[in-house]
């Protein structure tokens, strides 16, 4: 299970070829993926009001408080 955000990460990054870019896109594609809706977002919003963070780590953060993730 994974964010959309680590997604978006993930496969935005430049990769050495086409083979290797497939395959990590089919190894995402497989996993569960938490979209953003309110729950999350109204948490990232109180996440970023308290610590010092990124946003994208604080929407990371945020989706696995939500979801009760590790």
């Amino acid at each position: 299970m994974i964010s959309i955000v680590t997604k978006m990460e993930t496969l935005g990054f430049n990769f050495k070829s086409e083979d290797e870019e497939a395959t990590m896109e089919i190894f995402i594609n497989g996993l569960t993926i938490w979209d953003l809706n309110n729950d999350v977002v109204n948490t990232t919003i109180a996440i970023r009001k308290t610590k010092k963070m990124k946003l994208p780590d604080a929407i990371i953060a945020a989706t696995a408080l939500v979801y009760d993730l590790v």
